[in-house]
């Protein structure tokens, strides 16, 4: 996977995408800890850029590499990261209307019940902040289950429609190392 991670051709095995994955995780840990002390734009920009490589790298390319590995579409990591989208959306959606409730309830006695406070909150009451909550928790869910299975699922053995079998570097005189 390191000589051609930004690449979208090609396969990758569970070990290799497991272990990419934790070390751009911990490089980007630490990339963000010193980034922090670079003052003004300088500080953005730089974060900007560390963020889309480590979203390039670990949320598109590593998936869509593993997808290739278990001989699918690439595409189906468009699903997953549609569902991330879509969640962080409903959550930007709900805190925004929420501040908009928030700043346009007037607090008196009298003025305003709990209840009418509880359904200000949310543009569709009570249920529409309950319901965000349980499709938040159910594109997690989803996405957690998607990620155990690129994780532990088992590659196709020998060559497929995506290119060689990524464990065949590694056979030496009939014998398998994983």
């Amino acid at each position: 996977m390191f000589k051609s991670m930004w690449s979208l051709n090609g396969r990758v095995r569970r070990r290799d995408f497991i272990v990419t994955s934790l070390a751009f995780s911990s490089v980007y840990v630490a990339l963000n800890a010193t980034i922090a002390f670079i003052p003004g734009i300088a500080q953005i920009v730089t974060g900007l850029i560390v963020d889309a490589a480590f979203f390039w790298l670990v949320a598109v390319a590593g998936p869509y590499k593993r997808f290739h590995d278990l001989n699918r579409s690439g595409s189906f990591q468009l699903a997953f990261l549609a569902l991330g989208a879509a969640a962080f959306a409903m959550l930007l959606f709900h805190l925004f209307s929420s501040i908009n409730a928030v700043n346009s309830i007037t607090i008196g006695p009298g003025n305003t019940t709990p209840q009418e406070m509880a359904d200000s909150m949310h543009p569709m009451g009570s249920f529409g902040f309950y319901l965000m909550f349980v499709l938040i928790g159910l594109t997690s869910l989803i996405g957690f289950v998607g990620a155990m299975y690129l994780t532990f699922a088992p590659g196709t053995d020998g060559p497929n429609s995506y290119g060689p079998d990524p464990k065949a570097a590694f056979e030496v005189e009939g014998e398998k190392r994983t």
